[in-house]
């Protein structure tokens, strides 16, 4: 027991400094403040108050009737509702929620992280230091901004961890954990980070897999099987949605609208280079791009590649050494994949593999690449150790540095004293007052950045190498805490009363439209872009008076911006969602839709007579709200030739259950403005029907002449199906944990029986 405790200790001393490390860069958090931006608050907060009250009722969420015209809930993978931590959005304020599950998430990813590279046989050191190179790394704290895409990448060092000691040790119960592990990455909410996952370890496997025999191949099944089959509850509809929505028609162009350009690699070394959103600075290919991935890992971490890489590579040939040129070669790589349209590569992989087809936003491979290289900065410090740094060496890496020092002060100093005098004779080319910002941010960077390289040289030489530690914790805390947005809770309101006022007067078989719906407003995308873009570069609404009081962002709240009308349950034509059915899209944009965004319709350019269809009655406007004198109810009796044929009435309503009284003149057709969607079921007078398709996207049902009642039910198969298959799956993970513990239990048995 002893000799446990003593082994624990140290480990739990690295999560103690992990925790402080994350409370150091959340700090606002402990004054009160939550973290909101991007699309946490456009959409996983809206969808996550959805699913709990939904929950709170004793109801599972399969169908969200407050999107569109309809649209599954449980279904959309980033809707987390089985992901574990999902269950503090039932418990806390939706913002808090938000904060805590973030903050655990970062802490999570360094302690896994830290875990697995110590697996990999780092010293505790080198470990520590590359665990925080990868939690506080751009790319993970960029996704602070929305959870469901951190939820699903937090896991992957674990899920590596949990694959190696499988085929290390040939063992099921760790394939088991493995497959946990990777169904909490698909729960997570967002399937791009699972994808690379998958291809990692896939890619691993084979480089260092020699026999390809069925013990060699059984971690892999187990992984793959195992996790799809715990998780087929969300895979299965999952799947169905997104072949029935815009994704499943995406174009190259429209996959690769996020590609990291070429030049932006620079922002490696200067992550300041060419935005920053504290100063709202943005130019050159980064040009109005709100607080993008810079994909920066420190200064220090290339530091210590440049010092190792090379012995590392002339060393004969050892485990650590395929290690470092496996996860090199990832990394190159997964930067190659991140370059996208600039690339004939990825063109190729979008027309062969149909995942990428799906997805969009090649910069996501900044993950793996984040990953690889993280592990590769903890060898290569490892090397450093070992070996120790000349000192010719650090004499010509120390002058270096200078140089980049003096270089950065110069040109410091002329930005902010002299720069008028050096720069106005080419005002007529450049615009003044941006280019003394730019060139005033860049020079700071270089500054801070020569520093950090210098000191790093002298550390590594006198072999102090704790402190070389608490610079790359200061290096990724100066330029990567520009990710993390936060704002004093008690200054944003989720009340509405126009929402309240919707709500007394807008009837079930009603829709309304939020002029934020409309031009210029495209739900709050414009917001987070007048907060990381200013002046010279952009006029801007985010002045000191508004970060004070937020006045302009509780007003859109207030105004039920896209997605917000669900806290009030309060039906919209139009939101914002992971998946639009290619059919609704189509119905409302007709031709047009090749040129929508694959996540909502915009109603800009839609046609009246559509939104009367659609049951739209009022208008959220400037004015106040309009009620429409020319809709058409949202369930109604026509005949063949479109005109009334008698009267229905919506009963009960309900997001998966849909009671309609019927009377019908004459033979016609009941629609309802609904859409259509496989599980969907309709009986009329307590037989089931077949359901049609009204103008190629609404329900519809035949009813004769009389009084009728027609019940809409949503019972989604996939579903159903799904979760018999989870739960299969879960039992035969518990056998086989049982089946290895019972075989262990044999082997010691017999050991000790001899013994």
């Amino acid at each position: 027991m002893k000799r446990f405790r003593l082994g624990l200790q140290p480990n739990l001393l690295v999560g103690v400094v992990l925790a402080l490390a994350t409370a150091v860069f959340f700090y606002p958090v402990f004054r009160g403040e939550v973290l909101f931006f991007g699309d946490n608050l456009s959409l996983k907060l809206p969808n996550a108050i959805y699913a709990a009250v939904r929950l709170r009722e004793g109801v599972l969420p399969l169908w969200n009737p407050y999107l569109f015209a309809g649209i599954p809930f449980l279904a959309d993978i980033s809707t987390a509702v089985f992901y574990p931590f999902s269950l503090f959005f039932l418990v806390l304020d939706p913002f808090w929620a938000l904060t805590v599950v973030t903050i655990m998430s970062v802490f999570l990813a360094g302690v896994s992280f830290f875990l697995f590279v110590k697996e990999l046989g780092m010293s505790r050191i080198a470990a520590f230091s590359s665990a925080m190179t990868f939690m506080f790394s751009a790319t993970i704290l960029h996704y602070t901004s929305y959870l469901p895409l951190l939820s699903s990448s937090i896991w992957l060092p674990f899920t590596f961890l949990a694959f190696y000691k499988a085929i290390a040790r040939g063992s099921t119960l760790w394939s088991v954990v493995a497959a946990f592990s990777l169904a909490l990455q698909i729960f997570g909410g967002h399937p791009q980070p699972v994808l690379y996952t998958l291809v990692l370890l896939f890619s691993y496997w084979l480089f260092f897999s020699k026999v390809r025999s069925w013990n060699r191949l059984k971690p892999v099944l187990l992984l793959f099987g195992l996790a799809f089959g715990v998780t087929a509850v969300v895979v299965l509809p999952a799947l169905e949605l997104a072949r029935l929505s815009t994704r499943s028609s995406m174009d190259f162009v429209t996959a690769t609208g996020d590609s990291l350009h070429p030049v932006l690699l620079l922002r490696l070394f200067l992550p300041n280079l060419f935005d920053q959103p504290q100063v709202g600075m943005t130019w050159g290919p980064a040009w109005r791009h709100v607080a993008d991935n810079t994909g920066y890992l420190g200064i220090l971490t290339f530091v210590i590649l440049f010092l190792s890489a090379k012995r590392i590579f002339l060393r004969r040939e050892t485990p650590k050494r395929r290690l470092f040129l496996f996860f090199l070669g990832a990394a190159c790589t997964s930067l190659i994949l991140a370059l996208g349209r600039y690339t004939p590569i990825y063109q190729i992989l979008f027309t062969l593999i149909p995942f990428f087809r799906v997805f969009r936003g090649p910069a996501e491979a900044l993950l793996p690449f984040s990953l690889s290289m993280a592990v590769c900065g903890g060898i290569a410090f490892d090397e450093v150790k070992k070996r120790g740094l000349s000192f010719v060496a650090a004499r010509r890496l120390l002058i270096m540095a200078g140089f980049m020092w003096a270089v950065g002060i110069v040109f410091f100093l002329v930005g902010r004293f002299g720069f008028g005098l050096f720069w106005r004779p080419f005002s007529t080319f450049h615009t003044f007052e941006r280019d003394q910002v730019i060139v005033g941010t860049v020079s700071a960077n270089m500054v801070l950045a020569s520093l950090l390289f210098g000191l790093s040289i002298i550390v590594l030489f006198r072999k102090k190498y704790w402190f070389f530690v608490g610079l790359v914790f200061l290096d990724l805390l100066f330029f990567n805490s520009r990710y993390v947005f936060t704002m004093p809770r008690q200054l944003v309101r989720i009340e509405s009363e126009p929402g309240r006022q919707l709500q007394n007067v807008l009837a079930p078989s009603e829709r309304f439209l939020s002029y934020q719906d409309s031009v210029p407003f495209s739900g709050l995308g414009n917001y987070w872009e007048n907060m990381a873009i200013g002046p010279p570069f952009a006029a801007t609404f985010y002045t000191p008076e508004e970060r004070r009081s937020y006045r302009e962002l509780n007003r859109r709240l207030s105004d039920l911006a896209l997605n917000w009308n669900m806290v009030y349950g309060l039906p919209t034509p139009n939101g914002y969602a992971s998946f639009v059915l290619s059919a609704y899209a189509k119905y409302l944009r007709g031709d047009k839709i090749s040129s929508l965004r694959l996540n909502e319709v915009g109603l800009q350019e839609v046609e009246a007579e559509k939104l009367n269809q659609l049951s739209v009655a009022y208008f959220l406007s400037e004015q106040g709200i309009v009620r429409s004198s020319q809709l058409l109810p949202r369930s109604r009796v026509v005949d063949h030739s479109g005109e009334s044929a008698g009267e229905a009435e919506i009963l009960v309503n309900q997001p998966e259950r849909v009671v309609v009284a019927v009377e019908a003149d004459r033979q016609g057709v009941l629609v309802l403005a609904d859409s259509v969607y496989p599980g969907w079921e309709v009986f009329v007078d307590g037989q089931r029907v077949e359901m049609g398709k009204y103008q190629g996207t609404f329900r519809s049902v035949p009813v004769l002449s009389g009084v009728h009642a027609v019940e809409y039910v949503f019972r989604p198969r996939l579903v159903y199906l799904g979760a018999l298959i989870s739960g299969f799956t879960i039992v035969i993970c518990l056998l086989l944990v049982w089946k290895e513990k019972r075989i262990r239990s044999r082997v010691s048995q017999f050991y000790a029986d001899r013994g």
